[in-house]
């Protein structure tokens, strides 16, 4: 059975948004969790995170003033010690 039409790249890719705009908004997830398994196992270490790397990613997205405890201050008082963050106001 011979295709007489041309592969249309540009339609198959607004169709594939189309249906995972869709599913996200029925599910709230852009992949089931058996998906993200299935993933998992063909590539475990590409899915998991060095304690440090975790650390940083946590830093970044909630700044120092979350880490005010003794052990996140530093010996001039500040309680940032990230590179390019702001100490924390009080």
């Amino acid at each position: 059975m011979a295709m007489s039409s041309t592969f249309d790249a540009k339609a198959w890719l607004g169709q594939i948004t189309a249906d995972m705009r869709e599913a996200y908004a029925r599910n709230r997830r852009v992949m089931s969790f058996g998906e993200y398994l299935t993933l998992f196992e063909i590539d475990m270490p590409g899915q998991v995170r060095s304690p440090p790397s975790t650390c940083v990613t946590y830093l970044i997205t909630t700044g120092p003033a979350r880490c005010a405890g003794p052990a996140a201050r530093s010996p001039t008082g500040s309680s940032s010690t990230v590179p390019g963050t702001r100490a924390a106001t009080a």
